[in-house]
């Protein structure tokens, strides 16, 4: 799922949660965002140590692909 379709941080968080509860329904998701993104960026800082609380981990989505992430097994 696209996370900075809109780029103010409500939409920025909605979309967060949108893909947080994709991951605990499907046990996995793939948000994906900008790099560029000032906005987008500071939300990940601000979240970040929440998301690492909650046992959510951030990867680059070319280290899944590659099978160099635990999370490798997404094409099941």
């Amino acid at each position: 799922m696209f996370l900075d379709n809109e780029r103010n941080r409500d939409s920025l968080m909605r979309a967060m949660e949108e893909g947080k509860a994709l991951a605990v329904e499907k046990g996995r998701a793939v948000m994906i965002g900008h790099v560029w993104t000032a906005e987008l960026a500071g939300v990940l800082m601000e979240i970040y140590p929440h998301l690492i609380e909650e046992g959510y981990t951030l990867e680059d989505l070319s280290q899944i692909v590659r099978g160099e992430s635990p999370d490798a097994d997404f094409r099941d």
